[in-house]
């Protein structure tokens, strides 16, 4: 029952694959950048493969994901856990983008237009637009940049999906596993294409995770800025031999603080123990001979692990 309870609940809190601007920018402005300087446009942030990476590139980014979940939870989260989150998912995204060149993935001015439409259809006047991307510190140029951007990251996901194969075998075993709960009452035939998409976006979120994982482990990050140093993945402690990271340590949090209300404390304790758990699940699932694919972020190796364990 306990491995049982463990694999219902153990599910990432985030690991967010990308971020998607348009969320934020559509669901309203609440940030805002005026106080920076236009100089902070040109200022580097670091430079990932010898390619630049703005302060202002970054401080955007990390500011619509917390702004994201601070909308999403109704608290403001801790800038100490969301910072390290946001700092690696521009690194995330940057990595990303390089995927969708790699692909060799475009968008077209009618895809941009069409969401440049969507957003301004939340403003009376195109004058209030404008002065609401100016206040983000876009300009209409930079703005649609950012798009597609966003575009792109979606079409790499969506590239890799629809390159999972899956099997009869699969979603058969997918549906004896969920008969009598999410499928209760309903045929094998009645739920088959339900289950084939829900197996692709799992495995296609694995494969991207894995890709990505491959990608970090071969960038090359150089010339940081002293604002940003802190935010680097790098070793938090060990827990039975596993290196856990303050990035894997931040996500565990968050987690907990969305349970704890903002109690930062509170969470950190919540997290460490619920990580020491885990992982003590995780060498019993090496005991038993289950393997784990390489490459994949702690949380997805846990879990995989523990879904292992379980059968």
């Amino acid at each position: 029952m306990a491995i049982r309870k463990f694999r219902k609940n153990m599910k990432p809190v985030i690991w967010v694959v990308t971020i998607f601007f348009l969320i934020s920018l559509v669901a309203g402005y609440a940030m805002s950048f005026q106080g920076h300087s236009a100089a902070t446009n040109s200022q580097i942030a670091f430079k990932l493969n010898g390619e630049k990476v703005t302060q202002m590139e970054t401080q955007r980014t990390m500011a619509i994901l917390s702004e994201n979940y601070n909308r999403y939870l109704g608290f403001t989260v801790n800038p100490e856990v969301m910072n390290v989150i946001g700092f690696n998912e521009v690194i995330n995204k940057e990595l990303t983008l390089k995927m969708a060149k790699e692909l060799k993935l475009k968008i077209s001015s009618s895809e941009i237009d069409e969401q440049i439409d969507k957003i301004k259809a939340n403003f009376k006047t195109t004058k209030e637009f404008k002065r609401a991307i100016m206040a983000q510190g876009y300009t209409t140029k930079t703005l649609e940049n950012e798009i597609r951007e966003s575009l792109l990251i979606q079409k790499v996901i969506s590239e890799i999906n629809d390159n999972i194969k899956v099997t009869p075998t699969e979603i058969e075993k997918y549906y004896n596993e969920y008969k009598y709960t999410m499928y209760n009452g309903k045929s094998l035939n009645d739920v088959k294409g339900q289950i084939e998409t829900t197996l692709k976006t799992q495995k296609g979120s694995e494969k991207y995770a894995i890709d990505l994982a491959k990608a970090k482990e071969n960038m090359k990050i150089t010339d940081v800025s002293q604002n940003y140093k802190e935010y680097l993945e790098k070793k938090e402690f060990v827990i039975e031999g596993v290196t856990v990271t303050n990035l894997d340590y931040a996500k565990k949090i968050l987690g907990s603080i969305i349970a704890n209300k903002g109690d930062l404390e509170k969470s950190k304790v919540e997290a460490k123990k619920s990580l020491t758990s885990e992982i003590a699940l995780l060498k019993e699932a090496e005991t038993k001979g289950v393997i784990v694919k390489k490459y994949l972020p702690l949380d997805m190796e846990i879990n995989e692990a523990i879904q292992g364990l379980y059968s």
